[in-house]
């Protein structure tokens, strides 16, 4: 998906991505914190896996399919997402955007695991471009890298690669946990969590952040 706009019907204020029934109270279930968020998307009973990309079978690739779009979400919230895949989106593009939403109460577990997205795509490694990311919170999710890459965890974002940047502008990320599966050595300590889990190569685009508040538990 490159150059296309999406835009969210205003009048939605909240996307959960898992039936009624299975989240129940609705307010009861955003009062939850990351570890509780963990524990009620655990139970797989009656549970929706949100899909970030389409799978091999319907698009004749093994490679997931990438965003880089535009979607400007009219601050609505993500939340209930239980993914196994790396996000909202799997894998995106060097000129993705994204406005005006949060992502909140989500548990995420997945090789490359961020909440907005996994990875950015290789096959633009050569491809100058910034992700840009603007008017959003992120908070109350539980993220875990798994599969022994348990440096690519953020709760943005997993993995940075190839001549990508990233912009955040007026976004705020709290009360998030992010951590991994597998078990690391003393001689390759784990000290990469944050908004972004991993850069990889060269960054040409431009990288800032503006008015960004961090808080991690």
């Amino acid at each position: 998906v490159t150059g296309k706009h999406f835009k969210i019907d205003p009048s939605i204020d909240v996307i959960c991505l898992q039936n009624s029934s299975y989240i129940g109270d609705i307010n009861e279930f955003l009062a939850k914190d990351a570890d509780a968020v963990k524990s009620h998307l655990s139970n797989d009973t009656n549970r929706q896996t949100w899909w970030s990309s389409p799978d091999a079978t319907s698009t004749g690739t093994t490679s997931p399919i990438s965003f880089n779009g535009h979607i400007d979400f009219s601050g609505a919230a993500i939340v209930g997402m239980y993914n196994t895949q790396g996000g909202l989106f799997e894998k995106v593009g060097p000129n993705a955007t994204f406005d005006n939403f949060e992502i909140k109460n989500c548990y995420v577990t997945a090789v490359d695991a961020g909440t907005l997205f996994g990875f950015t795509d290789s096959s633009y490694d050569s491809t100058n471009g910034t992700i840009q990311i603007k008017n959003a919170e992120f908070s109350n999710c539980y993220v875990e890298s798994k599969g022994g890459n348990d440096y690519r965890v953020g709760a943005v974002a997993g993995l940075l690669r190839g001549n990508k940047g990233i912009s955040m502008t007026n976004v705020a990320i709290y009360n998030n946990i992010t951590t991994f599966t597998n078990t690391k050595t003393a001689a390759d300590p784990v000290n990469r969590y944050g908004a972004i889990g991993s850069v990889w190569t060269n960054v040409s685009g431009s990288t800032e952040t503006e008015d960004v508040y961090f808080q991690f538990e």
